[in-house]
Formats: C-alpha cells, sequence, structure tokens
C-alpha cells in the first residue's frame, strides 16, 4: 500500500493537501518531508531513522499536524497506523501505570508489522526530572523509551514551556553589562541544547535528528483558521 501510494502521489501533492489543514506554520514542510522520506524508505526496505521533535506552544498547529495527517492516510493508506500516546502517563518500570510499551501497541494490534507513525504527546514533560526516593524517575522512563523509539517514526510533540520558563529566568537573572532587557519571547526556538537543559539525556535526543519549532500564528494564518472553521 505505502508503494502504491508513492507510485501515485509525489510530494508536492501530499504537501498542498495537508498544507489546507495546517496554516501558517512554513516548518509544516521540514514534518512533511520527513514522513515522506519515511515512507519511502519503508517502501526501499532501507533503515529508518526519521524521528522528530515539534516543539510549539499551545496554539501552533501541533495537534492539527496529527489530525490532518492522521485523516489523510486513514483514506489514502487505511493500513497505515497513525497514533497519538500520552507519554505523561508512562511509569518507571515496577511503579503502577503505564508501560512504555503503550507507544506501539496501536501499531502492533493493528497488523503492520510495526509500520506506522507515533505522535508522542507531552513528549516534554518526561523530561523534567521528577524524584522519588531519591532517584530521578523521569531519567529511568526515558531510558526504557530509547529501544522501544528506534526504528520507527517517532514523533515527539511539546510546548517545552518548561525549557523556555528557564530562558526567561536567566534572561532575568542576568540582567547587566551585555544582557538582553526583555524577556525571552515565549516563541523562541527551543535548541538541543536547551532539551539537555531541561532534563533530556543525551541518548534520549540523539534518537532525533530533527528538531522542528513551530512560531507564533501571524493574524493573516488566525484569520485564514477562523475562515476555515466556519465554512
Amino acid at each position: 500500500s505505502i508503494k502504491e501510494w508513492l507510485g501515485r502521489v509525489p510530494f508536492t501533492e501530499f504537501r498542498n493537501v495537508i498544507h489546507k489543514d495546517v496554516i501558517g506554520q512554513d516548518n509544516l514542510d521540514l514534518v512533511l518531508a520527513n514522513v515522506y522520506n519515511y515512507l519511502t524508505n519503508v517502501a526501499l526496505g532501507n533503515p529508518v531513522n526519521n524521528n522528530m521533535l515539534m516543539a510549539a506552544p499551545s496554539g501552533c498547529g501541533k495537534t492539527e499536524t496529527y489530525r490532518s495527517l492522521r485523516n489523510y492516510f486513514k483514506t489514502e493508506i487505511p493500513e497505515l497506523t497513525i497514533s497519538q500516546v500520552d507519554v505523561s502517563v508512562i511509569t518507571e518500570e515496577g511503579i503502577v501505570g503505564a508501560g512504555s510499551s503503550i507507544l506501539v501497541d496501536e501499531l502492533m494490534e493493528n497488523g503492520t508489522n510495526g509500520y506506522g507513525i507515533v505522535f508522542m504527546d507531552e513528549f516534554d514533560k518526561k523530561l523534567i526530572p521528577s524524584f522519588a526516593e531519591g532517584a530521578n524517575t523521569s531519567a529511568a522512563v526515558q531510558n526504557q523509551l530509547l529501544t522501544i523509539i528506534e526504528g520507527r517514526e517517532v514523533i515527539g510533540l511539546g510546548s517545552f514551556n518548561e525549557s523556555r520558563e528557564q530562558k526567561k529566568n536567566a534572561a532575568k537573572n542576568n540582567l547587566g553589562f551585555g544582557a538582553r532587557t526583555q524577556d525571552n519571547d515565549m516563541f523562541d526556538e527551543i535548541t538541543r541544547e536547551d532539551m539537555i537543559k531541561m532534563g533530556a539525556s543525551y541518548e534520549m535526543i540523539g534518537r532525533f535528528p530533527l528538531i522542528v519549532n513551530y512560531h507564533k500564528l501571524s493574524e493573516e494564518a488566525v484569520d485564514k483558521i477562523i475562515d476555515k472553521t466556519l465554512e
């Protein structure tokens, strides 16, 4: 099914369809190129290393990107699973709660041999250190996720507001010669270094070759979204 779709749908056509739903985000093209490349690698039997992280405050189009891809492939490649999993509910092994296997449960249940796209919602919440009995449980969960996300198409979603707040506080605490005189914009780009300062392990961030930042929507884009919802 993937090969058949690739044979009849060029990237530009795929891109144009999704852009009708996800309005005003130029970096959407990076996400779509990554997805298209993943499916191409699957069709060719090539190794897969297409994981990506999406950093964007609420209202920038993260959820709409997931929803649009899910609806699109439901029609175009019905066998391809597009799932969304709340990573914040995953707990350390041995503690009551959801295990890391929930990331791939839907992929395996649908009999697709693990092919599909998983959106890891609230991914950033598991980067923030959380301690129980002196141990960092967030770090333990990160270690659990390392192998399960390897060789799949996993997209980590998050607002990364904790990192944005850290950057704001750092700017406030360093007022003086050469310092920024105003707060960091809450739509500033989040980098790998920011995520590591936030609490991500080098191994975890290394599993994601691509980081995509969504930015604040323009007034024109907001107007278009409003008009679309009223249609």
